[in-house]
């Protein structure tokens, strides 16, 4: 891995440090952890989801609404199933629509929101789910993921919702799409390669598994080794593998596909984010320079950016 922006690297001993009932994966593995390997398997097929709506909100000329769904991924735990979404749309209409996936404990609106309000300008809309296990789908107070099984249910629960978020919103434009950031570029390209239907897409700062990331990025530091075993490092290299985006096709617009990476990521490795590039043929790979954490807060212009271009 290159050398870490600074920030990611003070983010990697602040994540060390963290007291234990913060830790990821505190409570080991997880009951029927084999069940959910491969982590990258789709147990449900998309289906339309049925989705109550609240009052459309005019604010800052964009219109939001919030939604809710049930869950068509039935290995949730039961807090879990109740699904949600806020809804960003330019007020004068849309011909392209995406979903902005989560990254890594992003338990809200409030970061997606902000790339998303700047997508409307070029009349874009988007959808903001949030994660099975996050927000108001929280199982466990204070660290969300305590293990490894609740990450599988996370990961897959995700990706099968967001496919079927694609399958619903088939009639609300022309052209839709699927993006995210870090771990939420990760699960779109995921959800690209298995989508119901011919999708853009643009994984932005993304590994091609969360493999790399979680043993050698910065957010090692967060995990509770201990509970994993002397081999945790290992098994769980080779557990989080079987979620790996290369084990898909290439998405039919791969050459669509726009990625972006920072030169000093200090979370993702290089060349896991150059392997789905590498993956999917015709895809633009850009590099910026900048770190994981700085790319995010500092550069939602050039990420926003970067989806638009993917969705034209």
């Amino acid at each position: 891995m290159a050398r870490a922006h600074p920030v990611d690297r003070a983010a990697a001993i602040a994540f060390r440090r963290l007291p234990r009932h913060m830790k990821v994966f505190r409570d080991g593995w997880g009951a029927g952890l084999a069940e959910w390997v491969p982590l990258g398997s789709l147990h449900n097929e998309p289906e339309n989801l049925a989705i109550t709506w609240g009052p459309a909100v005019l604010r800052d000329d964009v219109v939001s609404r919030h939604g809710s769904f049930v869950s068509h991924a039935e290995h949730l735990p039961e807090v879990a199933r109740e699904g949600h979404l806020l809804f960003v749309q330019p007020p004068e209409g849309h011909d392209r629509l995406v979903v902005l996936m989560a990254a890594w404990n992003d338990h809200g609106y409030a970061t997606r929101e902000e790339i998303a309000r700047r997508l409307t300008r070029r009349g874009i809309a988007s959808v903001i789910p949030e994660n099975p296990f996050y927000g108001r789908r929280r199982v466990w107070a204070n660290q969300a993921i305590r293990t490894v099984v609740d990450f599988a249910l996370m990961t897959q629960g995700a990706v099968n919702e967001a496919r079927s978020l694609l399958l619903t919103f088939t009639d609300e434009a022309p052209i839709l799409g699927v993006a995210g950031y870090s771990m939420g570029g990760s699960l779109a390209a995921m959800v690209a390669a298995t989508a119901p239907q011919p999708v853009r897409t643009a994984p932005l700062a993304a590994s091609y598994s969360p493999a790399p990331v979680f043993v050698h990025g910065a957010i090692s530091g967060a995990i509770a080794w201990d509970a994993l075993g002397p081999d945790g490092p290992d098994k769980l290299f080779q557990v989080l593998a079987t979620a790996d985006v290369r084990d898909f096709p290439a998405p039919p617009l791969a050459d669509r596909a726009v990625l972006v990476g920072a030169e000093s990521d200090g979370y993702v490795p290089r060349d896991a984010t150059e392997a789905i590039h590498h993956h999917w043929p015709g895809s633009e790979m850009r590099w910026v320079d900048a770190g994981h954490a700085t790319l995010l807060v500092r550069r939602k212009d050039l990420l926003a950016e970067a989806i638009a271009d993917a969705m034209v």
